[in-house]
């Protein structure tokens, strides 16, 4: 936004891809990246992309499952984001961060959930320390631990489920024709 103020509306991990713009035909991106953990990733040349998108059908096809997963999440997290709570909204958002980093322990300041979150600083700081009175997590100075992955996943709503759900049938298609 023009006033610097900042939501998270999709994410990305090993299973996707940055840039599809381009397959669109577009040479701009609408949007900022941001990798929020350690992550090793593949560049390949918009010309490379395109090239496969138009000539490989296996590629062309796994694209076009992942945009529609990458849909999917975007709605999704618009709906999540006007309708749900802040802490089911962080829940959700600490699990896929912990799947994505492949660990419970995470270096997070409120400032950047807020930033993530599209939310005041402060009402993060009261729903961590919510969660961490409960025994779900552990969070000092920017350093966060989730301690009880299934109550997390207790406190997520139902927009957790439909977006990972969403990702299995991209990620494993012909499994789903079974």
């Amino acid at each position: 936004m023009e006033d610097g103020h900042t939501v998270e509306v999709a994410y990305t991990s090993e299973e996707g891809m940055l840039g599809l713009p381009i397959i669109l035909g577009r040479n701009e991106m609408p949007y900022q990246a941001m990798a929020q953990s350690k992550v090793e990733c593949l560049y390949v040349e918009a010309e490379i992309i395109v090239k496969l998108f138009s000539e490989l059908k296996v590629f062309h096809d796994a694209v076009l499952r992942y945009v529609f997963a990458l849909m999917k999440q975007l709605s999704q997290t618009g709906v999540c984001n006007h309708f749900h709570t802040i802490e089911s909204r962080l829940c959700r958002w600490l699990l896929i961060m912990r799947e994505n980093a492949k660990s419970d322990t995470m270096q997070l300041t409120q400032e950047f959930l807020s930033h993530m979150l599209g939310v005041q600083r402060t009402s993060i700081g009261f729903v961590a320390g919510t969660l961490q009175t409960a025994g779900i997590i552990r969070y000092k100075r920017g350093r966060l631990e989730i301690l009880d992955v299934e109550r997390l996943e207790e406190c997520v709503c139902e927009c957790y489920h439909i977006v990972e759900e969403e990702y299995s049938k991209y990620l494993h298609p012909y499994q789903q024709k079974k």
